[in-house]
């Protein structure tokens, strides 16, 4: 599996970084295996990736031991550098990500969204299902928060000794979810009506008006 990274901006541009052309292939070679950690947790100052790799042990003697064991010693993690893939004051024009041919941020209504979080919160909320983790984001959403919604409004009636208010709720929410209380409040309107078009079965990429920049 390929395992590209792929930014695509509003203006058309789309970033590819491929991590297999810097990693060499041979048990000895300078860099045997690239490693990169998308920083999704750090957007506000930008989309950056940190770079690292894999090398054997300074002192490994390939004649000594030619398939590249080492006796079961790890190879060193080195880290390299930082690769910015988009400025703080870019970020706002990127509309997706995707690595290794899979979907990590998703634009919606204008936020960007982490997909893999919201899919955590969903599965936690209502059961750690393997089809839930293939949702597209605007159903793995449109079930995400209101079954967070009900987890979290119990938690803070049992922490506070009474009911709170939807605005502590929706606070609660976003702030596990890592959208806005504003998404949240809409999601959970928009799920109360019963839009259509919104369901387990409707593909994120094929739905209009979610991905809009309002």
């Amino acid at each position: 599996m390929s395992a590209e990274i792929v930014v695509s901006y509003a203006d058309g541009r789309v970033k590819v970084v491929d991590p297999a052309l810097y990693t060499s292939g041979e048990p000895f070679g300078a860099n045997v295996l690239s490693e990169l950690t998308v920083r999704l947790d750090r957007l506000a100052e930008g989309l950056y990736v940190e770079v690292g790799h894999h090398e054997p042990p300074s002192d490994a003697d390939p004649q000594e031991d030619p398939a590249g064991r080492f006796s079961g010693r790890p190879y060193m993690l080195v880290d390299d550098c930082h690769l910015c893939l988009a400025e703080a004051d870019e970020v706002g024009g990127v509309i997706s990500l995707e690595a290794g041919g899979r979907r990590l941020l998703s634009r919606v209504f204008g936020e960007l969204v982490c997909v893999e979080r919201v899919r955590a919160a969903l599965c936690e909320a209502r059961g750690d299902d393997s089809a839930l983790q293939e949702l597209g984001i605007v159903s793995a959403l449109y079930l995400a928060v209101p079954a967070v919604w009900a987890r979290a409004a119990e938690d803070l009636a049992a922490r506070e000794g009474q009911e709170v208010g939807d605005d502590a709720v929706a606070e609660a929410v976003s702030a596990e979810l890592g959208t806005s209380a504003a998404m949240v409040r809409r999601i959970r309107s928009m799920a109360a009506d019963e839009v259509p078009g919104m369901g387990e079965d409707v593909p994120d990429d094929e739905e209009d008006g979610f991905y809009d920049f309002g």
